[in-house]
Order: C-alpha cells, then structure tokens, then sequence
C-alpha cells in the first residue's frame, strides 16, 4: 500500500476492496453501501485515493503475475509432451503455441534493447 493511507478517509479505505473486486463503479458503490456519484468524486479529486487505488492493483496483478510464472515450466513441459500425442492436430497446436511464445519472447527482448539503445542514446544528450 502507498504512504498516502493516512489522507484518506474511512469511507474511501472501505471503498477501495470493492473497487478492486468489482469491474463496474456501480457495483463496487453498491457492495460498499456509497454512492456511485460519491466514488467517481473520489476518483476525479483525490490524488491520494487514485495512488492507493492503483497500487493496490498493481500488488494484486504483481501477484497474479508471480503466480503464472511459478506455473510456467509446467505448462511449457505439457506443450513439448503434446509435441509427441498421437493425434496430429494436437501435435501441430502444441507446436504453434511453442513457436509463438518463442517469437512473442524473441519480440518482447528485441523491444528492451532498443529501449535501453534508446535511454542511452536520450542520457548522452
């Protein structure tokens, strides 16, 4: 959570779980027991319940995220075994879904090079 906890009120800590959980302001209002009206204020006004609102998704992504990567040797090794199943459209989707990731990694490390090509480039200047 971000240092700003203290700036909010106890209606907007109780608001935020609800936020949080919920993909409609509306339903989040509802499940609080506070206006809809009165959490778009909040969003729109308050620096502080916006910063504590995104830090608290970004720490529950972190943590999705932490959980898919402790399961993904597992899902790579169900993908090479299906590289042998006896039925050869399982045989090529488990070979497509392998060159695809390979490529979308391939992508996504040539980005962080140029990136970082970049961020150099911009601290000599």
């Amino acid at each position: 959570m971000s240092r700003n906890v203290s700036d909010l009120s106890e209606n907007q800590l109780r608001v935020l779980p609800f936020l949080i959980s919920n993909s409609c302001v509306a339903q989040a209002a509802q499940e609080a027991r506070v206006s809809a009206k009165q959490i778009y204020r909040w969003l729109q006004e308050s620096k502080p319940f916006r910063d504590e609102l995104r830090s608290r998704q970004m720490a529950l992504a972190d943590a999705a995220m932490s959980n898919l990567l402790s399961h993904m040797q597992k899902a790579v090794d169900t993908l090479i075994d299906l590289l042998e199943s006896d039925k050869p459209t399982v045989r090529r989707a488990a070979a497509r879904d392998l060159l695809d990731m390979v490529f979308k990694l391939k992508s996504v490390d040539d980005l962080e090079k140029r990136l970082e090509q970049l961020e150099e480039l911009a601290g000599m200047q």
